[in-house]
This record gives C-alpha cells, sequence and structure tokens, in this order.
C-alpha cells in the first residue's frame, strides 16, 4: 500500500500541488465555507440530536476517507506492564510510572508511555495525553521537560500528563523510506488491505490505547482525559477528539494546514505543500483535493469535538500556520456548539497577539513567538480545563 501511494504522489498531475505558500492577506481568495449544519441532502440541522446523529457522522466519514483514514478497534490481545517501580519525582511533588502498552499477547508490537501525576492527589487526577516528538522511545523521554513537558509545572496544579514517542507507535516517514516496523504495517500483516490509514491516523489510534491504559488506573480519572498535540500533533489530537469520545477536552496548539487552519484561506502552507512533503499523513484520496474543493473545511474538523470544551493556539510569528485561519476556525464553530447551549468566542474579529478569548466552551489565544509550546500555554490550557470541566 505505501509503495502504490508513492507511485500516487509522483505521478498525480493535480491543480494546486506544489503552489508556493502565501503569506499576503491581499491575495486572500473570497471563499464561502461549507455550511456545517447543512446535511449532504440539503436539509438543516436543527438541533443538537440531528447533529450528533446525522450531521457530525457525515462530517466524521468525509474526513475518514478522504483525509486522514479510518482506525481499526484496539487489538483483542491489548494489555499492560509497568516498567520498574514508580518513582518519586520532583522533591516529592510526584509519581513517574513507566507503562508498556502491548498490543497483542506476544508482545511482539510495544510502545512505552511515561507518565506523570501528582503524589498526593485526593481523588483520581484529570490527566493530558499527548505524543512527543523524541526520535527514540528510551529513557530520555523522561528529560523532555521544559518548555513543551512542564512537568513540575502541570503536577502542581494537580493534573496528571501521559505522552509516548509518535514514532514508538508510527515512525514519521515518507512511504518509500519507512521499514515496515509500525503500527499499520503490523495490521497489514494480519488483515491484508482491509485499513487504508494514514500516520496521523495511527498516532491517533496510538493515543487511544494510552486512553485504554488510564480507564485501568486509580490514580487517573479516565471522565476528564484531554488530549493535546502541538504542530502535526495538534492535527493528530484534533483526529483523536473526533473519533474518542472518551476525550473530555481537546487542545491544538500551532496545528495548522489539516489541523485548525481553514483551508480556502490559501495563506501559509497549503493542500499542496503538505501533501507533497509528508504523504505519510494522509490517504490517497487527499490528492484529489486543492485548497478550495475540499468537501468541508477545517472548521468541520474541530466541530466534531462539539459539545467537548475546545482549545485553539496559534502564536504570532507562526505564519505557516496562518493564526488568522485558526482564530477563524473556532470562530466558525459556534454554530454547532449553539445547538447544546455552549459559549464559544466573544471576539468579532482575530484578537491580537498576546491576546486570550477563551471564557467559553471554544477557547482562542494566540502567543507573541514562534512556532512551539510554553509553559504559558499549559497554563492557559489547564485554566481553560479547570473551568470547563468543573476541576477543584
Amino acid at each position: 500500500m505505501k509503495r502504490v501511494l508513492f507511485t500516487i504522489l509522483l505521478l498525480l498531475p493535480l491543480v494546486g500541488f506544489g503552489q508556493e505558500a502565501n503569506y499576503d492577506e491581499s491575495k486572500v481568495p473570497e471563499f464561502t465555507l461549507p455550511d456545517l449544519l447543512t446535511l449532504n441532502n440539503g436539509q438543516k440541522v436543527k438541533n443538537a440530536k440531528q447533529w450528533m446523529e446525522l450531521r457530525r457522522p457525515e462530517i466524521l466519514e468525509i474526513f475518514t476517507t478522504e483525509m486522514f483514514g479510518g482506525r481499526p478497534e484496539k487489538p483483542e490481545g491489548l494489555h499492560f506492564k509497568q516498567i520498574g517501580q514508580d518513582e518519586e519525582v520532583y522533591g516529592g511533588l510526584g509519581i513517574r510510572r513507566r507503562i508498556q502498552v502491548c498490543l497483542d499477547n506476544e508482545e511482539k508490537h510495544t510502545f512505552e508511555v511515561l507518565i506523570h501525576f501528582p503524589k498526593n492527589h485526593k481523588r483520581p487526577c484529570p490527566i493530558f495525553i499527548g505524543l512527543n516528538f523524541k526520535d527514540k522511545n528510551d529513557e530520555t523521554i523522561a528529560l523532555e521537560s521544559g518548555r513543551r513537558w512542564p512537568y513540575e509545572l502541570i503536577l502542581n496544579e494537580g493534573f496528571a500528563v501521559a505522552t509516548a514517542t509518535r514514532n514508538s507507535i508510527e515512525p514519521d516517514v515518507r512511504p518509500e523510506e519507512s521499514k515496515g516496523d509500525g503500527v499499520r504495517a503490523w495490521y497489514e500483516q494480519m488483515y491484508p488491505g482491509k485499513y487504508v490509514w494514514s500516520a496521523i491516523s495511527a498516532w491517533s489510534w496510538g493515543i487511544s490505547r494510552i486512553a485504554d491504559y488510564v480507564e485501568t488506573a486509580k490514580e487517573l480519572d479516565a471522565s476528564r482525559m484531554i488530549v493535546i498535540g502541538h504542530s502535526r500533533l495538534g492535527k493528530t489530537a484534533l483526529w483523536t477528539g473526533a473519533n474518542d469520545l472518551r476525550f473530555a477536552m481537546v487542545v491544538s496548539n500551532n496545528s495548522g494546514c489539516c489541523g485548525a487552519a481553514i483551508t480556502r484561506r490559501a495563506f501559509g502552507e497549503n493542500f499542496g505543500i503538505i501533501g507533497r512533503s509528508f504523504p505519510h499523513w494522509f490517504v490517497p484520496n487527499f490528492y484529489k483535493y486543492n485548497d478550495s474543493n475540499f468537501p468541508v473545511d477545517q472548521n468541520g474538523l474541530a466541530a466534531l469535538t462539539a459539545p467537548r470544551p475546545l482549545y485553539i493556539a496559534s502564536a504570532s510569528q507562526d505564519l505557516w500556520a496562518d493564526p488568522k485561519g485558526e482564530w477563524l476556525c473556532a470562530k466558525s464553530v459556534q454554530s454547532v456548539y449553539d445547538l447544546f447551549g455552549k459559549k464559544g468566542l466573544e471576539s468579532s474579529e482575530c484578537i491580537k497577539p498576546g491576546e486570550r478569548d477563551d471564557s467559553g466552551a471554544v477557547g482562542y489565544k494566540i502567543r507573541i513567538g514562534e512556532h512551539n509550546v510554553y509553559p504559558e500555554d499549559w497554563i492557559a490550557y489547564m485554566k481553560f480545563a479547570k473551568r470547563n470541566l468543573k476541576i477543584k
């Protein structure tokens, strides 16, 4: 399948593919976003029940077949093993635990999860779950704190956090570079030709396996799981929340094109650039489209989180990810959240760098600075989670 996909990418002469990034607002074309509340048959969605039972499945199916691919059910042999003993960290503030997620009874395919939770929390802890950018799943994962994973800050606020390296679930490589050592190849061996799915779907599937473990751990609150991701893993977080309703909240940090940025704006990274650069992130059907003709836009992906809390975040210098397009995405899901009586953004225009609009069930912020995650971002996400998930 991977060789076939790579051949398709080389041969497809698609309109819009290969175009350069636009950073000029005056060159943003006029566009109309597809209506989130209009069914494929033209009828209008009038209430939350119709959204959940009729329109939501339609939009989910579009992103499944045309962008990311499906996700298999959890494997029958799934089980978990703790690696070593729990250890106290940060002067007794927290506990660090390593878990091996075993995908089969023979334990031929596994990946490691690093979990931190407060030591003296009186009841199960709400937990952030996301993947990280380490190249290997080894002991150095425990050292990835600092900016992106400020463990002490998170523990002090009463949250737990679980993370695994994306490459231990599915290598982040182009099809021609793959060695067949990810979960997609593993499933292909067992069920040849049954699943057509992307690396993003595979990473998302892996996050759901971490959630399976959380449901077994008495220290962790499986009713308050929050999926979080940055950049390509921000796209993954949105896709995870769309597919796995166990997640009580979704955080997308600087996710950009095919994440939270509106595609029809044709600003920053576009379908052509992302498709050529990262073909393994998508399924073959994706290459039928350009920036203007995908059946829905990325606000459709974001709306699949409703009615759960959703936080979309940008950075002022990250024009590649189109901050204005990410704000517009967060703003334009309001029609769906209205069906549930949930408040969205208050701003009528894109807010200025350094500002936040996050007093409702949909939040947006734009940090001054670069494409990254900082402790100040985590502070906003935790405050938002405490209010929306009623965490004391």
